[in-house]
Order: structure tokens, then C-alpha cells, then sequence
């Protein structure tokens, strides 16, 4: 499994983009590897992530997509970017003006650093 230390640099570099507002490691099964936020917020964050990737897999699945790269939720003004990073979920909330900032590049050369280690 890739270290919290190693998530944790990521998550700083992530969070030093304009507009990042959470970043989010957990396991597939909805337990909280690295989180910014606060503690109350973690196992909430960490479980609809896990639900969301699985469920997201399966109609990838279902359509002869194969194994899903990742997920993006739009909500008003809000992105959520959802993409499995070798045996963990990495997870960014940034806001949707953050795009100009490259955040999707930015999560996917993450990815490949974190899957890199592993």
C-alpha cells in the first residue's frame, strides 16, 4: 500500500493549486487512508468515494469499457475527480474555475507518481 507520507506530499502539492479544496486517499472498501479534512468528515468522505468508484466500475463494466479510469462529478461550481492509484482511491474536490489551473492533469500526474511507487 502506498505510505500516508507519500500520499500526504501529493495531497500538499494538489492543495497548492488555486481553487483545490480537499484531497482524499482511501481504500476500496471506504476506509480513509489520508484526508485533509477534518476528522468527523473522513469515514463520510471515504465510504461515498468507495461507493461511487464501485459503482462507477460496474457501468463501466457493463458497457465493455473495462476497468474505469476515474470518475468526475460536477456539482454547482464544484468538481469531484475520482480515479483508483494502485491499491487506494485518490480523490480531489477543487472548484470548477481550478480547470484553467490544469487539475485533472495534475491529479493524473499524481496518479502516476503515487502508482510509480508502488
Amino acid at each position: 500500500m502506498i505510505s500516508r507520507e507519500a500520499c500526504a506530499a501529493e495531497a500538499a502539492e494538489l492543495r497548492a493549486v488555486p481553487g483545490v479544496r480537499r484531497v482524499l486517499f482511501s481504500r476500496p472498501d471506504g476506509v480513509a487512508h489520508y484526508d485533509d479534512a477534518a476528522l468527523e468528515e473522513r469515514e463520510l468522505g471515504a465510504a461515498s468515494v468507495a461507493v461511487l468508484v464501485g459503482a462507477t466500475d460496474h457501468a463501466a463494466h457493463s458497457f465493455g469499457l473495462g476497468r474505469a479510469e476515474g470518475v468526475i462529478v460536477y456539482g454547482s461550481g464544484v468538481q469531484l475527480i475520482a480515479r483508483p492509484v494502485n491499491d487506494l482511491l485518490m480523490v480531489v474536490v477543487a472548484d470548477l474555475e481550478a480547470a484553467g489551473h490544469d487539475v485533472y492533469r495534475r491529479v493524473r500526474a499524481a496518479g502516476r507518481r503515487l502508482d510509480a511507487l508502488a
